[in-house]
């Protein structure tokens, strides 16, 4: 997963950002030189956070890894079969129902469902109803951005630039004096948003708090 110089989470490789970007550091009067990272790369994976976040606000998820996670579900005021998880899931490794851990035969993970099978007599089985009475451990999440999403947030950081080069023509940029953020949403293009657009349908995951 890709990292800024500070450690932060982004989808694209800050080195490939740079490269992409159709702006001179000269025009917001950085330097690309002697600091490591320079004040140019430093200002670059700012906006690059920025556009992340603007990403997972706008599909209603993250595209991170999450080794290890617990999760708790809501089955709601009725039992069900059915409980979504996140996604993508790679391992379950246990199922606790209000505190007490399921025998591993007795569900199963299917397109992105939690699935309550039947019991040992052949009767259909149900998680109970209640809130926050099923806890999942499990691995899910991707360990490589989906590239098209990467390619998003490249595309986010260029035209926020284009934008700053355009109101500030001929200022100088210090690294904190710019509000990036409000220019964000004028950014999130047709194009950008045609290109999450599958992401957005399918990323928000019920029950999971």
């Amino acid at each position: 997963m890709p990292t800024t110089s500070s450690g932060a989470t982004v989808y694209a490789e800050p080195e490939a950002l740079e490269a992409y970007v159709q702006q001179d550091p000269d025009t917001f009067g950085l330097s690309d030189s002697f600091d490591d990272p320079t004040e140019w790369r430093t200002f670059l994976e700012a906006r690059q956070v920025e556009a992340k976040a603007r990403i997972d606000e706008y599909v209603g998820r993250d595209f991170e890894d999450h080794p290890g996670d617990t999760i708790a579900l809501d089955v709601g005021p009725t039992s069900t079969r059915f409980l979504s998880l996140p996604t993508p899931i790679r391992t379950v490794s246990e199922v606790r129902v209000d505190g007490e851990a399921l025998p591993a035969d007795q569900y199963l993970v299917r397109d992105g469902q939690l699935v309550r099978l039947a019991a040992a007599d052949g009767d259909p089985e149900h998680w109970p109803g209640g809130y926050d009475n099923v806890v999942v451990d499990l691995d899910w999440g991707y360990q490589t951005p989906p590239a098209d999403v990467a390619e998003a947030e490249k595309k986010l950081v260029n035209h926020t630039l284009s934008g700053l080069a355009q109101m500030r023509e001929g200022v100088i940029v210090q690294q904190d004096d710019v509000d990036v953020t409000v220019q964000l949403p004028s950014t999130m293009t047709s194009e950008v948003r045609g290109m999450l657009k599958a992401h957005r349908e399918s990323g928000r995951t019920a029950g999971v708090i």
